[in-house]
């Protein structure tokens, strides 16, 4: 085997001859198709400087440590291994880790260059107690930041900074002995996509879109014999934008939007009999400014379920400034049909009371007729008392 002087030096050079050769074979990938580590990426060159095993009694460890390099794209990364397990009478436990940071830059001739840096994660891990209780953990989160000078071309001429800080999922189970939770998810955090770009040869468009947190949790549970789960998706995004001239085709034809949504949905079971659920799954409001019309449009609010009885429902949102030839005879009609109930409601006379003869109202003319007859008896008593004094 000779020294390990050596044998690292003949590891280092096959890797770097071996690693050149297949960096020639890597194809340029469009940065915009996935923020994930490509395989081809995983091509190039991997020089080791840390690769070990060793296990004593109970307890086995491993570390690995490499560089990768490439030169299509340009590739500079560092890869990381690392776990342990300890095997102990009626007590069993393993983790392993591993840890991918890549830095790169892929050229499109002509009309940008993306710098990105990925990385990714993975952690699993397992135990058990004298078969009374066990459980396992399994953890993948990437994160993606890439910065894109536009120099011409279809793109334009500008910047554009996309990717996500943290995109994970989870997996977790309990157990002792019978009841056990399990728990799945997943969770993206700092999702986004920005652009300022001046557009040959009259456009102009500054836009953003972006997902603060988009979340779906589930459980499931049983202790003993009951069963339950819960669980739902909560998500708040929205994007803006400015587009100019030529721009206005790429945004859809708008001169300005913008869109807020935070759609919240879940629940909790017990025995498959719903306890209490939320349903606000139509939060979303959207502001567009096209061909000099400005729309705001979407719902917000929703139902909440407890048991049978639901409670509340969304309310809908409908702005129009100027409102359409269309909208406004709609309208229109809407607005007359209100003033003509208005006056159906107006009591008219009935044939009831013509064949009647008014019977319903009688007791109110008797009265009517009472008054004016002692109003007239008073005034001619006065009149004439006034002529016996003459």
């Amino acid at each position: 085997m000779g020294t390990p002087s050596t044998y690292v030096t003949a590891v280092v050079a096959g890797a770097i001859t071996a690693g050149l050769g297949a960096a020639n074979a890597v194809a340029v990938h469009e940065p915009d198709e996935s923020v994930a580590i490509a395989e081809a990426d995983l091509a190039a060159v991997t020089i080791p400087i840390i690769d070990f095993d060793e296990t004593v009694g109970p307890l086995t460890v491993w570390r690995e440590l490499a560089i990768q390099a490439g030169t299509n794209p340009l590739l500079l990364g560092l890869i990381q291994n690392a776990g342990n397990t300890y095997d102990l009478p009626g007590l069993t436990t393993t983790v392993d880790s591993n840890t991918n940071w890549l830095v790169q830059a892929v050229r499109q001739p002509g009309e940008y260059i993306d710098f990105g840096w990925d990385s990714a994660r993975g952690q699993l891990g397992s135990w058990g107690l004298l078969g009374i209780a066990s459980g396992s953990d399994a953890t993948d989160t990437s994160r993606s930041i890439h910065f894109k000078p536009l120099l011409g071309g279809s793109g334009g001429i500008g910047a554009s900074l996309y990717g996500t800080l943290a995109d994970a999922s989870v997996t977790r189970n309990l157990s002792l002995f019978d009841s056990g939770v399990n728990v799945v998810g997943q969770r993206t955090v700092g999702d986004f996509n920005g652009e300022l770009a001046l557009m040959p040869f009259d456009g102009f468009k500054v836009v953003g879109e972006g997902t603060a947190i988009d979340a779906n949790p589930d459980v499931d549970f049983n202790l003993g014999s009951l069963a339950g789960s819960a669980g739902g998706h909560g998500n708040l995004s929205g994007d803006v934008g400015l587009c100019l001239g030529s721009a206005q085709a790429s945004c859809g034809g708008r001169t300005a939007f913008l869109t807020v949504g935070a759609p919240v949905s879940g629940g909790l079971q017990l025995g498959g009999t719903n306890i209490i659920s939320g349903d606000f799954s139509t939060n979303k409001v959207v502001a567009e400014l096209k061909d000099g019309q400005l729309s705001v449009e979407g719902a917000i609010g929703g139902t909440v379920k407890v048991g049978s009885i639901s409670i509340g429902r969304p309310i809908p949102i409908d702005i129009q400034i100027p409102r359409t030839a269309s909208t406004t005879s709609s309208s229109s009609n809407r607005q007359t049909q209100t003033v003509r109930d208005s006056f159906m409601a107006v009591p008219r006379k009935s044939a009831s009371d013509n064949e009647t003869g008014g019977r319903h109202h009688a007791p109110l003319r008797e009265a009517a007729t009472d008054i004016k007859a002692a109003v007239d008896n008073a005034v001619s008593g006065k009149h004439a008392a006034k002529e016996a004094d003459d």
